[in-house]
């Protein structure tokens, strides 16, 4: 029996051929749908290859627990646990914005390679994102040159002290208005007041502001009550993507309205816009 080398050569030769092709295109395939989409996330964030940030945090509620604040699985007060704890919805929505500026691939690539690749593209950029309640000391934030906060003013210190600087929406507190109030920069300079449309439903703001041009960039996901603070950040996980082509690199605040907690516990996801600043950015119909 003659064994035909050429042939046999042919077909490894082929089989070589196809498995690189198909290794490139899954490749490129990999690096448009997943590498370029987080390139967009981090340019939103102000986040490039000059940036020098080794940590990305994410910060949540706090909820300071006293004695007997807490209860028991039988539904008695505890006599000895007292600390921190955090709102699990804050905590699964901070894990929702994590797994968007993540990516399994980055892990796996060599940490030599991944250097020269942040020089073609942001988003190879490693990141190392921790989700942490936020610290009660506003002093421990200030440093951070990028963040994102997720909660109201209430719970949130860091919420707090960057909404205390925001240059375009506030949370008023209790004592300065009889109901849950927003404020937005008016044209003139001042102050216009945002309530809602009845006692049912919160108010939500998604507002991104930067400081000392740009070395501090920080995106606040608040709201008066849970679902508005859900809202925030179900509204920024659908339409992040799309910021890019509306707001680039300039501050912007968008306020929403959803229904109460109470009235409906998925209500956050029926937001309708009350604001928007810029006035005219997300016309277009693009969200």
């Amino acid at each position: 029996m003659q064994i035909d080398c050429n042939a046999i050569f042919n077909d490894v030769f082929s089989n070589l051929i196809f498995s690189i092709g198909s290794f490139l295109i899954v490749l490129y395939s990999t690096y448009c749908f997943i590498i370029k989409s987080r390139s967009k996330r981090l340019r939103f964030l102000q986040i490039n290859k000059d940036l020098e940030i080794s940590i990305l945090p994410i910060f949540v509620a706090h909820l300071v627990i006293v004695k007997r604040g807490a209860l028991l699985a039988n539904g008695t007060p505890s006599n000895h646990f007292e600390g921190s704890a955090v709102p699990l919805k804050e905590v699964n929505a901070a894990r929702l914005i994590e797994k968007k500026l993540s990516s399994s691939i980055l892990e796996i690539i060599p940490q030599k390679i991944l250097s020269l690749l942040t020089k073609f593209s942001r988003g190879f950029i490693p990141l190392n994102i921790i989700i942490d309640p936020a610290p009660l000391d506003v002093n421990k934030v200030k440093h951070f040159p990028r963040a994102i906060l997720i909660g109201g003013p209430e719970f949130n210190k860091a919420t707090e002290y960057f909404l205390e600087r925001a240059k375009i929406f506030r949370i008023l507190e209790p004592g300065e208005c009889d109901k849950p109030t927003i404020s937005i920069k008016s044209r003139a300079g001042g102050e216009e007041l945002i309530t809602p449309d009845s006692p049912d439903q919160n108010l939500s703001i998604i507002e991104r502001i930067s400081f000392d041009n740009g070395k501090q960039v920080i995106v606040l996901l608040s709201g008066v009550g849970t679902n508005g603070t859900l809202a925030a950040v179900d509204w920024f996980l659908k339409n992040w993507d799309k910021l890019n082509k509306k707001v680039k690199m300039q501050d912007f605040g968008i306020c929403l309205q959803c229904p109460k907690r109470s009235v409906d516990p998925d209500g956050y996801r029926l937001w309708t816009l009350r604001r928007e600043y810029p006035e005219g950015i997300l016309t277009g119909n693009i969200f």
